[in-house]
């Protein structure tokens, strides 16, 4: 008694007829060579002569040249495929195959679904290697099979095309039911008025995409401080967070500086943070995802490299209302005279040895009575070691020679904020 054999052999799902009514449409007619390209690949054939006639005719019709059965066929010469394909008694065939070029959407389909079916084989063949093996995770080779799956579901044609005077006449109703709902949230709420005013709402069958621009809410350190831009009061982002108020500087699309207030104040959580120190000495500490401008636009701190260049503002026009002791003001016009205040040391010119002088003076020696040429005593947290978290400059060795020496800028001559 034989036993019949588990193995049975079968031949992959395919049409050659439809594979010739495509080529043949395709030599017919040259808008349906415009139809079939949006559904059939090379790959889709399966008898390899047809694949490459199929490349042969598409490259014609790319290139903009006639596409006939000439043409196609001394192409094809060139490309010493002539024979392999059958020769032009074959082509010659395919052009006779159909008597119209009406069907070819048809025929492209049926093309396309047996090529599915045969991609569907090699997938399952692919699925059952994978259990087989067992190699991995569960839930590794699950989405390995769904990814086989997908990229074959991917190919299914499900959109269809509508006259755009159907479109037209329900958008307008949408738009008008819109305008006559005037400040009405007609869709699912999103809790942020400002976007549901815009949008009334998230409405059905929408996508929504809700993306930030640069500057617009990236992450900073909670103790990061951030100049107020309509009273010049520095405060933590803690603070502002607190108080969930402020006015802050940001950047438009051209560069200029804005007052702006955040529209809401999100706690993202616990995130690693980065300091970031410039050639100038100023430094800042954000999360990976923070943009910097740079001379190729914005980029997140995690796209820069060291020695990469960085915008920061030179001038912010902030003027604050509170007064300055005269000799924190002569010594901060000093500053600003010499040299940028974050700059890693303060150059000096020893040769206007008043000048040195008075601000050597003014931020080192404490005077129990006036000052010699201002009015303002020089307090006692100037002198020594530094007290109140404000620490006294170092004078120079050589402050009485003349030339370029420097000190230690690390007086804070901006107050206690």
């Amino acid at each position: 008694m034989s036993i019949p054999s588990t193995s049975i052999e079968r031949v992959p799902p395919q049409n050659l007829e439809a594979e010739q009514g495509v080529l043949g449409s395709m030599l017919l007619d040259r808008d349906a060579i415009a139809r079939v390209v949006e559904l059939v690949r090379p790959e889709d054939f399966y008898r390899d002569a047809h694949r490459r006639i199929y490349e042969t005719v598409v490259e014609l019709f790319e290139r903009g040249e006639p596409v006939d059965l000439i043409t196609a066929t001394d192409r094809l010469r060139d490309k010493g495929q002539l024979d392999d394909v059958g020769g032009a008694a074959y082509v010659t065939g395919l052009l006779n195959s159909v008597p119209t070029a009406a069907n070819v959407e048809y025929y492209a389909r049926i093309v396309l679904q047996k090529s599915m079916l045969r991609q569907l084989i090699v997938a399952g063949t692919q699925i059952a290697h994978l259990g087989f093996e067992g190699e991995n995770d569960v839930e590794i080779l699950v989405d390995r099979a769904e990814k086989l799956v997908f990229s074959i579901a991917n190919r299914r044609l499900i959109q269809e095309f509508l006259p755009i005077r159907e479109i037209l006449k329900e958008s307008f109703e949408r738009i008008d039911r819109r305008y006559q709902d005037k400040g009405t949230v007609t869709g699912v709420p999103t809790g942020f008025t400002d976007i549901d005013q815009l949008t009334s709402g998230l409405q059905p069958a929408d996508l929504a995409i809700v993306a930030a621009r640069p500057a617009m809410g990236k992450c900073l350190k909670f103790d990061t401080e951030v100049v107020n831009a309509r009273t010049g009061e520095v405060s933590t982002i803690q603070e502002i967070v607190a108080r969930e108020t402020a006015a802050l500087w940001t950047l438009d699309a051209s560069g200029q500086l804005l007052v702006t207030a955040p529209a809401q104040f999100v706690d993202d959580g616990i995130k690693p943070v980065y300091r970031v120190r410039t050639a100038s000495g100023r430094e800042v500490e954000t999360t990976l995802t923070h943009p910097f401008l740079t001379p190729t636009g914005w980029r997140p701190l995690a796209e820069l490299s060291i020695g990469d260049a960085i915008a920061v503002p030179t001038r912010l026009p902030v003027f604050g209302a509170t007064d300055l002791p005269a000799y924190e003001a002569k010594l901060l016009a000093y500053l600003c005279a010499e040299t940028m205040p974050t700059s890693p040391a303060l150059a000096t010119d020893y040769a206007d040895a008043v000048a040195v002088g008075e601000a050597i003076r003014a931020a080192t020696r404490p005077v129990s009575g006036p000052a010699e040429q201002g009015g303002d005593a020089i307090p006692d947290s100037w002198s020594g070691s530094p007290r109140g978290g404000r620490r006294a400059p170092r004078a120079p060795p050589d402050a009485g020679r003349t030339g370029r020496g420097a000190c230690d800028p690390g007086v804070d001559v901006y107050g206690d904020s």
